[in-house]
C-alpha cells in the first residue's frame, strides 16, 4: 500500500505540475497560489485514501502517521525528479519570471546597494532547479505530516 500510494501521490503532483506549466499558469503571478492549493488537495486525498485502508488493517495512530510519512517520502522522490525536469528542462523561464519579480521588490525596498546585491544573489541561488526541488519536497513532507496527524485521528481503529 505504501509504495502504491507514494507513487500515486508523486505522480499526481508531477502531472499537475506539468499541466500548470504547459497551460502557462506559472507566467501569471496572480495565479501562483493555484499550484500549491491543488497540490495540498492531492496530498489530503491520497493520504486519506491510503490511511483509511491502512487503518482497516489494524494500524494504530502513530503507525498511521508513520505510514503517511513513508508515503510522502516515496512521493518526494518523484516530486524532486519532476521539479528538476520542470525547472531545469521544460520551463527554464520559470526562474527568470520569479527573479524579475524579486528584483522589483528588492529595488523598491530602499536598502543600500550592497544589501540589494546580496539579496539578489540569494534569490538567484534559491531560484535554481535544485533548491526549488528541495523546497518542494520539504513542503510536501511538512504538509503530509500535518495531514497524517489529522487523518490518522479520524480513521484510526477504536
Amino acid at each position: 500500500m505504501k509504495l502504491k500510494a507514494g507513487i500515486a501521490f508523486g505522480a499526481a503532483v508531477v502531472v499537475w505540475q506539468l499541466i500548470f506549466g504547459f497551460a502557462g499558469l506559472y507566467k501569471n503571478p496572480a495565479l501562483a497560489w493555484v499550484f500549491p492549493a491543488v497540490a495540498i488537495v492531492i496530498t489530503a486525498g491520497v493520504l486519506f485514501w491510503a490511511l483509511k485502508q491502512t487503518a482497516a488493517e489494524g494500524k494504530r495512530y502513530w503507525g498511521l502517521v508513520g505510514t503517511g510519512m513513508v508515503i510522502a517520502l516515496i512521493a518526494c522522490v518523484l516530486i524532486i525528479l519532476g521539479s528538476l525536469l520542470y525547472t531545469g528542462v521544460l520551463f527554464p523561464d520559470y526562474a527568470e519570471l520569479g527573479l524579475a519579480q524579486a528584483a522589483e521588490k528588492i529595488e523598491a525596498s530602499g536598502l543600500p546597494q550592497d544589501q540589494q546585491e546580496m539579496q539578489m544573489k540569494f534569490a538567484e541561488w534559491l531560484a535554481g532547479p535544485v533548491p526549488q526541488a528541495v523546497s518542494g519536497a520539504v513542503m510536501t513532507l511538512l504538509t503530509s505530516f500535518v495531514f497524517s496527524l489529522i487523518i490518522a485521528a479520524i480513521v484510526k481503529q477504536k
